[in-house]
């Protein structure tokens, strides 16, 4: 029988994913060196190479790819075994890894967060903010556990959950000329989210279902933070598209509501279906929902 160390499988599952020795030595905390030898040592116990290595790359070879993927589902299934093992002892433990988007991690998440913390005080969590296009893209490298975005994709890999619902407003200063209906906006300066925002992809929808591209906008700034779009309303650089939420949550007496929006849209969790049944995504996910009540 072959005993199989678990720390090398996943150091070997962290070399493949990172296509590299470099970045997982400074994620594990270990030298490149540390590395390279655990990776050595379980190629041993296999008795099977599993890299192909080279000066500028790192791949795995065809007995590696299958191996890494075997490797995932056993450390998934570990790790599953671990929390269950938890529920036995009448209490929650562990770490829970969250990706969020610019609208949740700043005005949804801080409270759901101090929620689960009341109830479940050994529960660690670990944020991660991106856009939604980059928080997705994490969850499906099973870099993080979940994923809390603006926006809905389709993929065979990932189980999604709308959680909660937004608008979009359109916000102006005290400086700017009061806009009475949408089609005006066509001939005023804006600010923009960034590429691979939920909150962006919702305006051009919502702009194409009223008859306006997106592209004949006249673009004062495009940004990639709630706080910089608030700060350049208010200096008077230009009008911009937000979710409600933020609205409510940021009072600032020189910004004003023009518009409210034809939109609905929702904030979806997305989990693996791979880790959907662990018990510490499951009670998250279940939690949420309670709290909007969708």
């Amino acid at each position: 029988m072959i005993f199989v160390n678990f720390k090398n499988l996943y150091t070997f599952v962290n070399v493949v994913e990172h296509r590299g020795f470099t970045e997982v030595s400074q994620v594990m905390g270990l030298t490149q060196s540390g590395v390279s030898r655990q990776i050595k040592a379980l190629e041993e116990e296999v008795g099977l190479q599993l890299l192909s290595r080279t000066s500028s790359s790192v791949k795995t070879t065809a007995s590696g790819e299958l191996f890494y993927h075997r490797a995932k589902q056993l450390l998934a299934d570990w790790d599953l075994l671990l929390a269950d093992c938890q529920t036995f002892k009448n209490e929650w433990s562990g770490q829970l890894k969250i990706g969020a988007s610019t609208i949740p991690v700043n005005y949804m998440l801080p409270k759901m967060v101090k929620h689960v913390r009341e109830k479940y005080p050994k529960i660690e969590f670990s944020i991660h903010s991106e856009d939604s296009e980059n928080v997705l893209a994490m969850l499906l490298k099973r870099h993080i556990d979940m994923a809390f975005v603006g926006y809905k994709i389709e993929h065979e890999e990932l189980h999604e959950q709308c959680v909660a619902t937004d608008k979009l407003v359109l916000i102006g200063c005290d400086d700017l000329k009061p806009l009475k209906s949408l089609h005006e906006i066509r001939k005023a300066p804006v600010i923009i989210r960034e590429k691979g925002s939920g909150t962006r992809k919702a305006v051009e929808e919502m702009l194409k279902t009223s008859g306006i591209l997106f592209e004949t906008l006249t673009v004062a700034a495009e940004v990639n933070s709630m706080e910089a779009i608030f700060a350049l309303v208010e200096a008077g650089v230009g009008y911009a598209f937000v979710s409600h939420w933020s609205v409510q949550e940021t009072y600032r007496p020189n910004i004003n509501v023009l518009l409210e929006l034809p939109t609905d849209r929702c904030f979806y969790l997305y989990v693996h279906k791979s880790r959907q049944a662990h018990p510490l995504i499951k009670m998250f996910s279940e939690e949420a929902v309670c709290r909007y009540q969708v």
